[in-house]
């Protein structure tokens, strides 16, 4: 069964805290206590003022590489999305990504320090916060000030003044609209521009007790079969696109509580031709956090009569065990595991109906989770893709690039389809999934298998 069941200039760097607080008005007093009031009211507005940067500063900074610069707002912003009032989506090129929301969704200090430094956020450097306005950066400084950073400043223009200046350059992700917020999907969904997808193993059990309103169940084993769990026929995929409503101009919102599983339907309809395939960042997680209204029951997908096109229209997305090997022995082919550490060094197969333990000889370590449920080298703390210049320097260190052909292969295709989507969205053209992955491989006789930590020349 399915493993469901069960990164102008460079820098990154740092500030010094500053919260306002406002004061209330006091009632009147003698002259010499009011002008003791008077002198004590301006101690805030002249700490603010000394923790705080306008335009000028930043570029200054930014020149000079001299600090951690940190956007605070959310992640589609941070990829491209225009949220605000901003003439043009994005980040501050260099800027690393801490959302000041995800404070709330951290349990303890301990696990917010720890955060920080995976966000490369570290005491010994000075920072720099900004977002829309000063809010969230205010938030996030405070909690800095209280984990004992001492070089915090807040660019209080803000990013909406820094994109207001063609001058200033902006960095975005390459095809960030195919990452969608709930805020849009709710827009698209109401106005009928799209058929939103709830995608999960199985009829639905969860799906029925809580799910996006008009959102459809697709059951993955609509789409694979086991005991490899690859992808189906091609004629088999085309009846379940049909059965499930969608043909090839369809514009298709998937999610789930998992992202694999939307992602690995994601694949395969983008194999087959489906021209728009979007995910929901953050899953349904996403869609309840910002508030909106989650239905009970189904939603019966409408059938269609025709796909439009032949299948596969992209069959380069998805590849086989022969594909697979022909990577290995090509010097510019990369095979990337994405598995978890002890899978990748066969202290576990992974799954329990994967009997081999071990990792195809001759891949590349791409990084996963921290066992075969969990993805957290890819995720932030609200689930959503982590940023994504962070994953293409890991991948780089890997040397796993725009350059290089990459096909990513997990235990049986859902993780990697996940990492092959993020790849897709950075505008890598030479990526596939490995569709049999660990379990197809492991169970081929004559494949070769490495255990253990892999050694370096």
């Amino acid at each position: 069964m399915k493993r469901l069941l069960s990164l102008i200039a460079a820098g990154v760097l740092v500030m010094s805290a500053l919260t306002g607080c406002a004061q209330k008005t006091p009632e009147p007093a003698a002259p010499e206590v009011q002008q003791e009031v008077s002198q004590e009211a301006e101690a805030p507005a002249n700490e603010e003022a000394s923790n705080t940067l306008d335009t000028e500063a930043l570029k200054e900074i930014l020149i000079e590489d001299t600090a951690v610069v940190v956007d605070t707002r959310n992640s589609a912003a941070f990829n491209g999305w225009a949220l605000g009032d901003e003439s043009r989506g994005g980040h501050i090129p260099g800027a690393t990504l801490f959302d000041a929301a995800w404070l709330e969704m951290i349990d303890g200090d301990d696990a917010v320090a720890t955060e920080l430094e995976r966000m490369g956020i570290a005491k010994d450097k000075a920072v720099v916060l900004y977002g829309y306005g000063t809010d969230s950066a205010s938030v996030l400084a405070q909690k800095l000030s209280e984990l004992g950073y001492e070089n915090v400043k807040i660019y209080a223009d803000g990013f909406e003044a820094w994109s207001a200046d063609d001058s200033n350059a902006v960095a975005s992700l390459a095809k960030y609209e195919l990452l969608v917020y709930p805020e849009w999907v709710n827009e698209k969904m109401n106005a009928g521009e799209v058929k939103v997808y709830e995608v999960s193993w199985g009829p639905g059990d969860n799906y029925v007790k809580g799910h996006i309103p008009a959102a459809a169940h697709i059951n993955t084993d609509d789409f694979e079969v086991g005991p490899l769990w690859n992808r189906k026929s091609d004629s088999e995929i085309e009846a379940a696109m049909l059965k499930n409503g969608i043909s090839s101009d369809t514009a298709v919102v998937l999610y789930g509580d998992d992202s694999t599983a939307s992602a690995r339907i994601a694949s395969i309809l983008m194999y087959a031709g489906v021209e728009d395939v979007r995910l929901l960042d953050g899953g349904f997680s996403a869609w309840k956090t910002a508030g909106f209204e989650v239905a009970e029951g189904g939603v019966e997908a409408e059938p269609v009569a025709d796909f439009g096109v032949e299948v596969p229209q992209h069959p380069e997305y998805i590849i086989d065990m022969e594909e697979a090997q022909a990577l290995i022995d090509n010097e510019n082919g990369r095979l990337v595991s994405i598995r978890s550490w002890a899978e990748y060094i066969g202290e576990t197969s992974g799954y329990d109906y994967i009997e081999k333990a071990g990792r195809i000889e001759g891949d590349v370590y791409g990084y996963a989770g921290s066992d075969p449920w969990h993805m957290e080298d890819y995720r932030t703390p609200a689930n959503t893709m982590l940023n994504y210049e962070m994953i293409k320097d890991r991948w780089e260190s890997q040397d796993i690039t725009a350059g290089t052909e990459n096909a990513f292969y997990c235990g049986t295709g859902w993780r990697a389809s996940e990492t092959w989507f993020y790849a897709y969205l950075l505008g890598f053209e030479n990526v596939s999934v490995y569709d049999g992955g660990w379990k197809e491989w492991s169970e081929t006789e004559g494949a070769p298998i490495a255990t253990g930590e892999p050694v370096t020349e």
